[in-house]
Formats: C-alpha cells, sequence, structure tokens
C-alpha cells in the first residue's frame, strides 16, 4: 500500500461551480451598469490560467516520478514537503518504499482557488503503475513566496 504525504488537508472548490459564479459577476443584477468592472472576468483568466498551471505541475511531478528524477520532484515541493523529505534522497526513499512508479496517467480533475488570503488546488489523476496495478492519485498545491504553483501533498486513493 502506498503512503500518502500531506501536511495540509484541502477542499478544493469544484472549479466549474467558481467560474459560474465568477462569470455572473456575482452583482445580482441581470442589465449592465456603468458601475459594474470587468475584475471578475480577469479574475476567472486568472482563475484558469492558475488550473492549468496546476495540472502543469502535476504533470511534471507524474513524469518525474516515472523518469526517476527525485530532484525535479524535489524542486517541485513546497517548502513544507521538502521538510518532510528532507532532501533528494528521502523524496526518492519515499518513492522506492511506496513503489510509486508510474507508467501512465490521465489527468482527470484540477481546480485551483483562492480561499482565506491563499491559492489552493489540487490535481487528481489516474493511475497505472510498474507493477500494473492502477490507483488514482492527487496531488495538492499551493502557491509559495515567489506565486509559483508548488505541491504540498501526495495521495493515494484507497
Amino acid at each position: 500500500m502506498k503512503t500518502s504525504l500531506s501536511r495540509f488537508v484541502i477542499f478544493p472548490v469544484i472549479a466549474v461551480f467558481v467560474l459560474t459564479a465568477l462569470a455572473c459577476g456575482g452583482s445580482g443584477s441581470a442589465s449592465p451598469s456603468a458601475t459594474n468592472t470587468p475584475a471578475p472576468i480577469g479574475y476567472s483568466a486568472n482563475l484558469l490560467s492558475d488550473v492549468g498551471a496546476v495540472g502543469d505541475v502535476a504533470t511534471a511531478a507524474m513524469q518525474a516520478l516515472k523518469d526517476k528524477n527525485y530532484q525535479q520532484l524535489f524542486d517541485l515541493s513546497h517548502t513544507s514537503l521538502k521538510d518532510i523529505f528532507v532532501d533528494v534522497n528521502g523524496a526518492e526513499d519515499w518513492a522506492n518504499t511506496n513503489s510509486v512508479f508510474p507508467i501512465s496517467w490521465t489527468i482527470n480533475d484540477r481546480n485551483a482557488n483562492f480561499e482565506n488570503g491563499e491559492s489552493r488546488g489540487s490535481v487528481q489523476a489516474d493511475v497505472e503503475w510498474e507493477d500494473g496495478s492502477t490507483q488514482d492519485i492527487v496531488f495538492t498545491l499551493t502557491k509559495n513566496d515567489q506565486n509559483i504553483w508548488q505541491i504540498v501533498g501526495i495521495n493515494f486513493a484507497d
């Protein structure tokens, strides 16, 4: 059984709900007015960009695991996850201990939101492992101080 790594429990908002709410502008008015600003549209454009970015980070992490490039996995990790790994050797030990060797994967869900002053994201993928088994993996992400998405948790479905 694979052991999950996570310091945070994240309950991501469903992207469709968020995008729908943003597209409506949240004004409660069906008619445009001079006081409405395009901020919600700009925010939704940033949100769409973030949804793509969290998917890119998860894809890079899966590729790093497939290639056994533990330096890249470590580099994609947030400080809180690096504290668990300690160093690149710790990331490799975790992958070896849990047989985290993907052959292929399909990303099925990616979310990004801004909640309580923090950017949060999650990516779920169906994975075929080297041993022939299949299992879902979920990456939880946050933005670091440089506004770059990084992995804070890696969890496996039971």
